[in-house]
């Protein structure tokens, strides 16, 4: 826990700070990274260049890539799903917009990784409390869905997480290798049409159908 007289008095610890708007200002509900506590945006830090040998931006659906990932980077605000093989840079834009939030080069947890995290404290008493407040986290970056070994424990924690965080609208990035029937025969359905929803305005979705940069020592 932080030192109290360490805890910025601008987000109160939190990282970052809503607007002061009306409800009917299109920023009402929409949250920023701290300009006071988050280094990288003091510094004004583009991680997205600092990332960018590893961004093929030729393309024109990787330059929407790029600027899907940069705004939510920016304002963080819905769902972005980045599809795609191997290689293609999904982990890349995730790290550059972790990277933004979190002022430092930061690598994205895989969804395998939050699993085991939570594999580890599940005979601690207050279990079920830090699910939730991972689950409710104010931002949330999850890499390599789909990858993750799926368990009758694994499958409904994971898609409790997912369908927590598409109900209350909150901001996630999500990178897979998997198109949504893949997805959905591999966890359940329900986290399928979450990921993929084309209906409800909340998430947007990238593909990237493009060779494996690792051809040319490209990391995805």
């Amino acid at each position: 826990m932080e030192d109290e007289a360490e805890v910025c008095q601008t987000c109160v610890g939190k990282r970052w700070v809503g607007f002061n708007v009306p409800v009917e200002d299109p920023r009402f509900g929409k949250v920023v990274p701290c300009p006071v506590c988050v280094e990288g945006t003091r510094a004004n830090i583009d991680w997205f260049k600092i990332e960018g040998k590893n961004l093929r931006t030729e393309t024109k659906q990787y330059r929407r890539a790029v600027r899907l990932a940069r705004a939510m980077a920016q304002t963080p605000s819905g769902w972005l799903v980045i599809q795609g093989d191997v290689g293609t840079g999904k982990t890349t834009l995730a790290r550059a917009i972790l990277s933004h939030w979190r002022g430092k080069l930061t690598e994205p947890q895989t969804s395998e990784e939050l699993l085991i995290e939570w594999r580890s404290h599940i005979k601690e008493e207050d279990f079920e409390d830090q699910f939730i407040r991972r689950c409710e986290a104010t931002a949330a970056v999850l890499d390599d869905l789909g990858a993750e070994r799926i368990t009758d424990w694994t499958g409904p924690r994971l898609s409790t997480y997912l369908n927590w965080r598409w109900a209350r609208r909150l901001p996630t990035v999500i990178t897979t290798n998997c198109d949504e029937h893949m997805l959905a025969a591999h966890v359940d359905e329900r986290v399928a049409d979450r990921v993929f929803d084309r209906h409800s305005g909340l998430v947007r979705i990238v593909t990237l159908d493009v060779p494996s940069f690792r051809r040319g020592n490209h990391v995805d």
